[in-house]
């Protein structure tokens, strides 16, 4: 939990503003904060409603800021070698991972576990996953090896999520294919979860080869 929360989360335990405002810095607690209005009654301590107070604190802080608490937890889960990021495009990359979860984890340690597929050699799931729920192994297969196509006809240079994003989308209109047999699989193939961030945003900080590495394994996974 970052310290910015947990103050927060602490003051409200017992104490109210007197409206609906629930999001307070420590200087706007300074201020805010007094003894008049602290219930008489025994606090609550609510572990949902700390996460809730984590989570939007995840969401706003600067993201260079968020990366850079992030760095022993990355070290701690085996991910990283070193807190020690002193290559500032090594830091950058860093930066477009933790923005894939900032806005889904509810703490700095879920955030971190939920990124370890960027950093898998080889990603583990059934077969099964690939396939959209309105395909089939047959349709999956057949979207995955068009999408290699395409992807392989992306210059490295244009390798942006907006890119990906406008390129593939109007290939797929353009094509009539369902995006959800498209997109579904090439997500599955990125991450190897049911749930994870979007296709897009995967593969931008994936990188082409390594983009096109996991699609060409689930083909495989698929024959």
């Amino acid at each position: 939990y970052v310290p910015e929360a947990l103050v927060n989360f602490v003051a409200f335990l017992g104490w109210n503003p007197g409206d609906e405002k629930e999001l307070f810095s420590l200087e706007e607690l300074e201020e805010a904060f007094s003894m008049e209005k602290v219930s008489k009654a025994p606090a609550v301590f609510n572990r949902e409603k700390l996460d809730w107070y984590n989570k939007q604190y995840l969401m706003n802080i600067d993201l260079a800021e968020l990366t850079r608490r992030t760095l022993p937890f990355f070290k701690q889960a085996g991910l990283l070698e070193t807190e020690d990021i002193d290559k500032e495009k090594t830091f950058e990359w860093l930066k477009s991972i933790v923005e894939l979860e900032r806005s889904r984890a509810n703490t700095v340690s879920e955030l971190v576990q939920a990124l370890g597929f960027v950093f898998a050699d080889k990603l583990e799931y059934a077969a099964e996953l690939l396939v959209w729920k309105k395909a089939d192994p047959a349709n999956a297969k057949e979207m995955l090896s068009l999408l290699t196509k395409k992807l392989e006809g992306i210059d490295e240079q244009n390798w942006t999520g907006e890119y990906l994003e406008q390129t593939l989308n109007g290939w797929m209109q353009e094509h009539r294919f369902a995006v959800g047999n498209v997109l579904w699989p090439m997500r599955v193939a990125l991450s190897g979860q049911k749930n994870s961030p979007g296709p897009f945003e995967i593969a931008a900080v994936l990188g082409k080869k390594e983009t096109l590495k996991r699609v060409d394994a689930a083909i495989r996974l698929l024959i």
